[in-house]
């Protein structure tokens, strides 16, 4: 970390240093500016960036110890969990959290797109990071900073093989939402989560992801007094367990 801050030198010796003067690297970024300015071979951009990482992780952490006592029994707590956490506007964001079977975060992360680009989707990194103790379901969002909550194609596609690998993986995906600054489209709503899922099955038992299943109907009504789904009603189906089962086989 400290190559950052001082580049073109090495910086293990100081590693040691700084561990050595304030006895564990806890209490190294625990140490006040003017501490660590004390310590040989630390300069000011060294001590404000050790400083700068500290506030950063503690940050964090209560940000973390927030967000895991959260439950979400609905769409309007999901969605007003998502707005309260991220900005809409700016880059296109990608949030996925899992969720207990209490309807309690789990954990979460996100996929941001760089400026104005859309979100570069890694389906590998969503496996690897759903696949997480005590997680039962998967809730995703999906910001539209152009103000069209309407899904693409590639939406859909991404939505259909996410809820794709989350089935193999035991978890139910339970909605992918959509929001700009006033509005939100609900794909479980409006029954394409449904649709994904009984998709989902077909390839689970041809172990692979042909083309023609994403040719999924698009809509583009906006929705009006869309009423709340209650996300702890909404559970994967037997059947899709069993297929699961003999895949495996």
């Amino acid at each position: 970390m400290l190559n950052y801050a001082i580049p073109r030198k090495n910086t293990n010796p100081l590693a040691h240093s700084l561990i050595n003067r304030f006895g564990s690297l806890a209490k190294v970024f625990d140490a006040d500016y003017y501490d660590l300015l004390k310590v040989e071979g630390v300069g000011k951009e060294a001590a404000l960036y050790i400083n700068i990482i500290s506030s950063l992780m503690q940050e964090y952490r209560e940000i973390k110890a927030k967000e895991e006592n959260i439950i979400l029994k609905n769409t309007t707590e999901a969605v007003r969990y998502f707005r309260q956490s991220f900005p809409i506007d700016g880059p296109e964001r990608m949030h996925v959290v899992c969720l207990s079977k209490m309807n309690k975060i789990v954990s979460s992360f996100s996929f941001v797109g760089k400026d104005d680009a859309a979100v570069n989707f890694d389906f590998k990194v969503f496996m690897d990071k759903i696949n997480v103790e005590n997680a039962a379901s998967i809730l995703m969002f999906h910001t539209h900073p152009n103000g069209d909550v309407n899904p693409s194609r590639g939406d859909l596609e991404t939505t259909q093989r996410c809820v794709y690998i989350s089935a193999l993986m035991g978890l139910n995906f339970i909605d992918h939402l959509i929001l700009n600054e006033t509005e939100f489209y609900s794909m479980a709503a409006l029954g394409q989560i449904d649709m994904m899922k009984r998709n989902s099955y077909k390839l689970v038992e041809m172990k692979d992801l042909p083309d023609d299943m994403f040719e999924i109907k698009s809509y583009t009504n906006r929705l009006e007094n869309l009423n709340d789904i209650d996300i702890g009603d909404i559970l994967i189906e037997d059947k899709l367990r069993k297929q699961k089962k003999k895949s495996l086989k």
